[in-house]
């Protein structure tokens, strides 16, 4: 089965932790936008922004209209995308899924934070449990670069997961307790936070193209 790709705002915060207040809609298309079928999220700074001294940009987010859940009928998935993010200082870039009900589990898929290692992260229910890791430095970030990730489900409990940058397999793990959550699948532009400050004071621009959900690949 293969999802068809409606994105749109929703509101996982209002700034998912950074310095950039996510807008966009239906009708307001400054931070999110498409041009000749690659899809731009941009961040604009802007220290009058509400919210006070923490909010210095707008940018954008944008959530799959469908989640995504290992179960007996949806057995693995396949999520995969080409991606240009930027890298510089202050700029913080994701493709991640994150439950809906709780945190964690959440996993990176692509997460770059202001330089040019992009973090694959896998954050296990299970608190106690390390967060599992891999940072690998991207040497031609400006180029476009594929991310994709697979979800096979083990049996009632668990799923393996497995993160590829360019089609070669970086990260192959158990999840304990994946099945049957809820995920929303994220693509966002955030400022500063993780990703240190102060950025930048020029427009940042995350492009993105070719992006799929498949579940039964």
């Amino acid at each position: 089965m293969k999802f068809d790709l409606l994105f749109f705002y929703c509101s996982w915060g209002s700034s998912h932790n950074g310095a950039a207040l996510m807008l966009g809609n239906t009708s307001y298309h400054e931070n999110i936008y498409l041009n000749n079928s690659v899809l731009a999220l941009k961040a604009t700074r802007n220290n009058n922004q509400p919210g006070g001294n923490k909010l210095k940009y707008t940018s954008g987010t944008i959530y799959a209209k469908e989640l995504i859940e290992v179960n007996s009928q949806y057995p693995n998935y396949l999520i995969c995308g080409d991606f240009i993010a930027p890298t510089i200082f202050g700029t913080w870039p994701a493709f991640w899924l994150t439950c809906t009900t709780s945190w964690p589990p959440e996993v990176d898929i692509l997460e770059f934070k202001g330089s040019t290692f992009n973090n694959f992260n896998i954050f296990y229910i299970n608190k106690t449990v390390p967060t599992y890791s891999d940072r690998t430095n991207i040497t031609s970030p400006n180029d476009w670069n594929t991310f994709c990730f697979y979800m096979n489900m083990i049996n009632n409990n668990n799923v393996s997961v497995t993160l590829s940058l360019n089609n070669m397999p970086n990260i192959t793990h158990t999840a304990e307790g994946y099945v049957g959550k809820k995920f929303w699948l994220i693509i966002d532009l955030q400022m500063e936070g993780s990703s240190g400050g102060p950025g930048p004071s020029s427009d940042a621009f995350y492009y993105l193209r070719n992006v799929k959900i498949i579940s039964n690949y």
